[in-house]
């Protein structure tokens, strides 16, 4: 097997384990909404995990709005000046990177 067919085969898996993995978070998220409603720690916790998957497969857009509805979540359940809101910002701020929105990620 050449090298350039390794790579597609990786990638190829990578792209299903990716997809199966936003399914699964998308279920936690409805489970766990159905349980806590919306402004629950867990509930922000299943916006980021999904906002990872989608940053992993490089929709930032996607990415993006689920990472900004934790990041909300956070702050009202926390205030500013806790850990989980600090890994939110920082969450974002990759995603504002990749999209080359670099005074938002400075914010």
């Amino acid at each position: 097997m050449s090298y350039g067919s390794k790579c597609s085969s990786s990638y190829s898996v990578l792209k299903t384990l990716h997809n199966e993995a936003k399914e699964y978070h998308e279920k936690a998220l409805i489970t766990r909404k159905k349980i806590f409603g919306e402004e629950h720690p867990n509930v922000a916790a299943s916006y980021n995990n999904l906002g990872g998957v989608y940053r992993a497969i490089g929709q930032y857009i996607e990415a993006k709005e689920y990472l900004q509805k934790a990041l909300i979540i956070i702050k009202e359940i926390f205030g500013g000046g806790h850990d989980n809101v600090a890994g939110s910002y920082n969450n974002l701020a990759g995603v504002y990177h990749a999209l080359r929105q670099y005074s938002e990620a400075k914010e």
